[in-house]
């Protein structure tokens, strides 16, 4: 166990970097044990494929979340994520809904519920949301628990722009007005993981 006083800057920044080494050692370690279950996954579709079993099995699901026994709803969250990019991984090469045509659609409505619409919408887990400066507001924090990683930068290269104050024409969400949303279906039928988000606000 590490001690240090509190009070004594030399000591708590020892602290804090002896932390971040285990912090780090315990990603590396998640990472590879990430891949070894993407591998195992694999080779389950063969089987199943071959057999002709269903990729999804609820059945399983439930016994392994009884052995697991997650202590709190962010471990049932995190495990949920894996049981479903485990499946990702199993379906692979899914195609896009086409069903939209690139139409937009329009939503009206208290600008707090509009926030919160447009994370739900346009957020999912492992997506990056790239902010210049974050506003601590109800998409932020509604973008945060759809599993969203909130980054305090700019970036060049996105998959999706997000507008919180107008909208230019080329968003896939802005506000037309204060109480009017526009969302482009392109975010609706999206196949992208991982996807790169510009919030502009």
């Amino acid at each position: 166990m590490v001690v240090y006083f509190i009070g004594d800057d030399k000591e708590q920044k020892k602290h804090l970097e002896l932390l971040r080494e285990r912090i780090l050692k315990n990603t590396e370690q998640l990472i590879s044990a990430y891949r070894e279950r993407m591998y195992l996954a694999d080779k389950i579709s063969e089987i199943k494929r071959g057999s002709g079993k269903p990729v999804r099995d609820r059945p399983r699901e439930v016994l392994v979340n009884s052995l697991i026994n997650p202590q709190n709803e962010l471990e049932s969250a995190f495990l949920n994520m894996i049981f479903e990019s485990t499946i990702l991984a199993q379906i692979k090469g899914f195609e896009p809904f086409h069903g939209l045509n690139n139409d937009r659609f329009c939503i009206k409505g208290d600008r707090e519920f509009l926030l919160y619409i447009a994370s739900k919408i346009s957020c999912r887990p492992g997506d990056e949301l790239y902010f210049v400066a974050p506003e601590e507001s109800m998409f932020t924090e509604s973008a945060s628990l759809s599993g969203a990683h909130v980054i305090t930068e700019r970036v060049d290269k996105y998959d999706f722009c997000i507008n919180l104050k107008s909208f230019h024409g080329t968003e896939d969400i802005g506000f037309l007005d204060v109480d009017s949303l526009t969302i482009s279906s392109k975010i609706l039928t999206r196949n992208k993981i991982c996807a790169k988000i510009l919030v502009e606000s």
